[in-house]
């Protein structure tokens, strides 16, 4: 029995990788880079490895049986031993493995694969990381086999800066980007400090792309056919918070105390880290009786999308089981997703998701912004942003993606003269800087 077929921009993401040893497949979120990288592989006829964070497997032999039904399929996962034993042993065409699996890493370099498959690549965004390493050293042992292939699937090569993007071009072409702070001086601004030199901004996108697309292809939702429909509806709700608890914020701030009338004691921080922290989640959780940013959120979820599947994102664990408190009292299926939760849970939690038009999923951004589809739903809100803009957008593309019948309904709460509206006003400035990087070039076929 055959798969699906592709669509006409898939197969020329297909295409694209077949005709190169080396390739990113850059493509935005929510276009769909896994079957065309299944497509790809099946058509190499060679083993493949492919390696992806451990919650994302699942989805991938969900992919895999549904494009390449025929391909026998090997999930190693689980504990070291296990994994190990399965790397060493089996005979399937696809070998799915985790990241952390480069603890059995001398067992990767034993036997030979056709082609690497590395999602979420930008997990390899850290140039000298353990993992990155890892597959320096796998495409070493690769290059004595001309034909091994090295794919690597993201839609954000660039989370930070422009330097994120280095490894991926030092595993396409050595001899070319054989030094990192050549790479920055050239195309990236610097900026000397006394204790670093700091990476900044893609200095000229206009020439910074197209070098970029000699080894990778991206192309925005925008400019597909299929895709370019698909629309964002953002909302801020912007709530004040009690004059007590910013008196109390301000004087955090000063001396690194937290004391609150309505506390039953003080609590000292020994770090700017941990002030910021606490000063984040106040914003939510206050000290007091009055928690407004949840109050808005019980009318979002209660009365405007009281009908309505739902997806609730928080960056801090302790909000999630807030927030999971105030649904369930709702009396509507709630699904809770944490770092915690592992692969069929989640699984399960997206099922339960798609099963009822009017459930609920609760869940970290860091948890929640990859492998999951949850276009069942058109509504999403943040309770809290994470800091860095490309994290906010693969969270949105998790509704916002190939299969969406609907604009996409983002709610965003902030507490007003917060570090929320810092974040949020930080948050904006650097994703301006971002899509100043990638987006103003953009691959057409």
């Amino acid at each position: 029995m055959a798969g699906p077929e592709l669509s006409v921009y898939q197969e020329v993401a297909r295409d694209a990788l077949l005709e190169n040893d080396r390739y990113g497949l850059f493509d935005e979120m929510g276009v769909g880079k896994t079957p065309p990288a299944i497509a790809a592989a099946c058509k190499t006829g060679e083993r493949v490895l492919v390696t992806a964070p451990a919650y994302l497997l699942e989805n991938w032999y969900r992919e895999i049986r549904r494009w390449a039904p025929n391909s026998p399929i090997c999930l190693a996962n689980g504990e070291r031993k296990d994994r190990q034993r399965q790397l060493e042993s089996s005979k399937a065409q696809f070998i799915l493995t985790p990241y952390h699996s480069w603890h059995s890493y001398p067992v990767l370099l034993k036997r030979r694969y056709g082609v690497h498959i590395f999602d979420e690549a930008h997990r390899l965004r850290g140039r000298n990381s353990k993992w990155t390493n890892a597959v320096y050293q796998l495409q070493n042992v690769g290059n004595r086999n001309r034909d091994t292939r090295f794919w690597f699937l993201t839609g954000t090569p660039i989370v930070r800066d422009g330097g994120d993007i280095y490894p991926f071009l030092h595993m396409m072409d050595r001899e070319i980007f054989r030094s990192y702070w050549n790479f920055v001086n050239r195309w990236c601004e610097t900026t000397v400090t006394p204790w670093s030199t700091e990476v900044g901004d893609v200095l000229d996108p206009e020439e910074f792309w197209p070098m970029i697309l000699t080894w990778a292809m991206r192309r925005r939702q925008a400019e597909i056919p299929e895709l370019a429909d698909l629309e964002v509806v953002e909302f801020d709700h912007i709530v004040d918070l009690p004059p007590s608890v910013l008196q109390t914020m301000r004087t955090l701030k000063k001396q690194y105390v937290l004391a609150h009338p309505d506390m039953d004691g003080e609590q000292i921080f020994d770090s700017i880290g941990a002030v910021i922290h606490r000063l984040r989640v106040m914003t939510t959780l206050c000290p007091t009786q009055a928690k407004p940013k949840l109050e808005v959120l019980k009318e979002l979820v209660g009365e405007e999308l009281a009908t309505e599947r739902v997806v609730i994102y928080c960056w801090y664990r302790e909000t999630v089981d807030a927030v999971r408190d105030i649904c369930e009292k709702m009396k509507r299926p709630v699904s809770v997703i944490t770092g915690d939760v592992r692969a069929a849970a989640r699984v399960a939690a997206v099922d339960a998701y798609d099963a009822n038009p009017r459930s609920i999923v609760i869940g970290t951004i860091a948890a929640m912004k990859e492998g999951l589809n949850l276009q069942a739903g058109h509504n999403c809100v943040f309770l809290e942003e994470a800091e860095l803009p490309a994290e906010n957008e693969q969270a949105i593309g998790r509704l916002k993606r190939r299969g969406q019948p609907h604009p996409v309904n983002v709610h965003r709460i902030l507490a007003g003269k917060t570090i929320d509206t810092i974040t949020h006003r930080n948050v904006n400035k650097r994703a301006d800087s971002v899509r100043k990087a990638m987006l103003e070039y953009v691959y057409t076929p």
